[in-house]
């Protein structure tokens, strides 16, 4: 669980401060306790963090206390913003040995632009973290904001650095830190992520698909499959979910990721399903008005 809770914080966009997600990661062995940095940039809306929305693919990269050496790991990142009030809600997935983790993250600024705020839920735990906006400053080809706070490093007190940049359709975060009471002593790399902008295609549908169907975590196993296949070059999608035919398969790329949906039929009657690619994954909603039935699902890639 150290391993766990150690990258949650990392990525957490509270922790991370990525922006859409992430990554101003933290470890479990650095953890934020407040911000007290002054501020000398010019101030930013909540606007801009409307450049991270969109899926997002690269990697989380870590310095390993006890090693000192760097680890990274796969990331992937789904965001969406509010059209009012500018919140970024982030779904973060990335792999620990054996499992999948997803953090669910929102992260916005103070009213007067001079915070950065992050909520972050994962593994039932919540968490709320405020760094300081030491600078924003707007590039030809995005920007890039410096957050700053304190907090503990290896169980000590130290200044927290935090550089995003976004340039592009690529999106990096780096932590920084430094021990308090050594201000001519160098930042130390602690952790940090680089992540390129999906664009959506409907390659991200083709192949084979585990479907989750358990109606809660601790129920018993209840797993199907999901195959997306294309016809031809350029042609109609078709496959098989539940392991029947799947019909009238339409897809959907206008809102900057890929939703889908389909039917099926069997001998109880026709089931409409639809759903979209979040962060590497589907999350789907199946249904029959026939069978009063209505079940929602997640799969992942077999």
């Amino acid at each position: 669980m150290m391993f766990v809770r150690a990258i949650r914080t990392a990525i957490a966009m509270p922790h991370l401060l990525m922006a859409a997600p992430f990554v101003a990661l933290l470890l479990a062995s650095t953890a934020l306790t407040g911000a007290a940095q002054s501020r000398d940039a010019g101030t930013p809306s909540s606007a801009f963090l409307s450049d991270l929305a969109g899926e997002w693919q690269g990697t989380l990269t870590y310095r390993d206390y006890q090693s000192d050496r760097r680890v990274s790991i796969p990331l992937a990142m789904s965001n969406t913003v509010e059209k009012v009030g500018g919140v970024l809600h982030s779904d973060i997935q990335f792999t620990d040995p054996g499992r999948i983790i997803r953090n669910l993250d929102m992260s916005t600024l103070s009213a007067d632009g001079s915070e950065w705020i992050a909520l972050s839920v994962a593994d039932g735990e919540f968490d709320e973290e405020r760094l300081i906006i030491a600078s924003f400053d707007k590039t030809p080809s995005g920007w890039q904001v410096v957050l700053t706070g304190s907090g503990q490093d290896d169980g000590r007190p130290a200044d927290l650095r935090i550089t995003r940049t976004l340039s592009g359709d690529s999106f990096t975060s780096t932590k920084e830190v430094r021990l308090q009471g050594a201000p001519d002593a160098e930042w130390a790399f602690r952790n940090g992520f680089e992540v390129t902008r999906v664009v959506p295609s409907v390659e991200q549908l083709l192949g084979n698909w585990k479907v989750d169907l358990r109606p809660t975590p601790g129920a018993d196993d209840y797993f199907q499959s999901f195959v997306v296949r294309r016809e031809a070059e350029g042609g109609t999608l078709s496959g098989e979910f539940y392991g029947t035919p799947v019909q009238n398969f339409e897809v959907n790329l206008d809102w900057g990721y890929v939703s889908f949906a389909f039917t099926t039929e069997d001998g109880s009657g026709t089931y409409h399903t639809s759903g979209k690619v979040v962060a590497g994954r589907l999350e789907g909603r199946t249904h029959s008005l026939g069978r009063g039935f209505l079940a929602e699902w997640s799969a992942v890639r077999e």
